[in-house]
């Protein structure tokens, strides 16, 4: 899904550079590193999932809230593109995304710090124990 979303909003940003004549190759090469963080980020989870269950024999989840959290990004930003090229977004799309953001604690699609900080806090809310690294 994520990869999807990933591909999605890499034509609807380039459709929307397009669009508004700020189509450079610099913001795209920005665009492609930011995803290619994002799977670093993925990565990540994946590896802390596995070394929290090995030690614990649980699973800490960090992975699912990273991807949950990562589509909410990419979808966040198609229906912005898709705004800003005079798309007429289906306002229950846009209000729902809205509210996942503000839930999340996120002011901006952008803000990767605070996404990933608050998939850190979900996981250890649904963790029983704590672990510490």
């Amino acid at each position: 899904t994520l990869a999807i979303l990933n591909g999605v909003d890499l034509l609807s940003g380039i459709a929307r550079s397009v669009m508004l004549g700020q189509l450079s190759s610099q913001r795209c090469g920005a665009g492609v590193l930011k995803k290619f963080t994002m799977w670093l980020f993925v990565i990540m989870g994946t590896a802390v999932d596995g070394l929290v269950l090995n030690v614990t024999g649980q699973d800490s989840h960090l992975r699912t809230f990273i991807l949950l959290g990562w589509c909410l990004t990419e979808a966040i930003s198609i229906a912005e593109n898709g705004k800003a090229m005079g798309l007429d977004v289906p306002p229950v799309f846009y209000a729902v995304l809205e509210k996942l953001r503000k839930a999340a604690g996120l002011s901006n699609p952008q803000t990767d710090e605070r996404l990933a900080a608050k998939a850190l806090e979900l996981a250890k809310r649904a963790e029983p124990t704590d672990v510490e690294a």
